[in-house]
């Protein structure tokens, strides 16, 4: 489809990772490695790395989910279908920013759509999430301190699309009518630079090393036992070995203090927190 960004293998891609379990409709955790016809890795290369990781008794289910959600855009019912869909989000993208005033992040793929808060707007994501799904039935794919994102599929109809938009129009009303003491958004907890590590020993070590929980207040200096990974992004800002300091164990309560998920965290309220004896 002419209207969708080019493929990571069209961009120059070596090996590239689709989750159809997203865009398509494959049963979640379903997901297709593509090898570029000249990539620079072989096929048996990719064939040994893959066996190191996965189960030598795969889950039939999965794999007749997959082949079912190929055949679902294979060959010119398959383009049709595709076409449907991404003219259906372009449209709901324009209607959303036309009809009920609301401010998208512009983007090269029309599958995506990020609804944008305003910095004078007394509502966070988190609040516009709970709103639309609570209320409205409205499920996004990831809520933001300032942004909503809405994934679309081969399965997104014209209903689902008109429930959006108008499930956003209802949004915005209530949220102007709305106290901004009651709905005032929280800032984001600004994560410390990613500066050299400090490991007082390999994540292998402090997993076998014997550990206590002790109040977060406690812990600067300390060597955590747990991976700390804020949800989203979910990259690790702190690994089993790493020695904590007082600017991670702030961003990290106050990321779980306004909702966050800490991926990891024994104590998902961040009030304690695992490290080695």
């Amino acid at each position: 489809c002419d209207l969708l960004p080019a493929s990571a293998l069209q961009c120059g891609a070596d090996v590239a990772v689709q989750s159809t379990h997203k865009a398509l409709g494959a049963l979640s955790q379903c997901a297709v490695v593509h090898l570029a016809h000249d990539a620079r890795v072989s096929e048996d290369t990719l064939r040994q790395a893959l066996l190191m990781l996965t189960s030598t008794s795969p889950n039939y289910a999965l794999l007749a989910s997959i082949d079912s959600a190929r055949a679902a855009v294979d060959g010119d019912h398959g383009k049709r279908v595709i076409t449907r869909a991404t003219e259906l989000a372009i449209d709901t993208r324009r209607r959303i920013i036309d009809d009920v005033a609301w401010r998208c992040l512009p983007s090269d793929d029309p599958w995506k759509i990020t609804v944008l808060l305003e910095d004078a707007d007394s509502w966070c994501g988190d609040t516009l999430d709970d709103f639309l799904c609570d209320d409205h039935g409205v499920v996004c794919e990831l809520a933001r301190n300032k942004s909503v994102l809405f994934a679309w599929g081969i399965g997104s109809t014209q209903e689902h699309a008109n429930r959006l938009v108008d499930a956003l129009g209802l949004a915005r009303e209530a949220m102007l009518s709305s106290s901004s003491a009651s709905r005032q958004a929280t800032a984001t907890a600004a994560m410390p630079p990613l500066s050299s590590a400090n490991f007082s020993m390999t994540p292998r070590a402090a997993f076998f090393a014997r550990k206590e929980r002790i109040p977060l207040e406690q812990a600067v200096g300390r060597v955590s036992a747990e991976s700390l990974a804020p949800y989203p992004p979910g990259i690790p800002l702190v690994l089993p070995g790493e020695t904590l300091t007082a600017d991670m164990l702030d961003a990290l309560k106050a990321f779980a203090r306004q909702g966050g998920a800490i991926s990891g965290a024994s104590d998902p309220s961040m009030c304690t927190v695992r490290v080695l004896l």
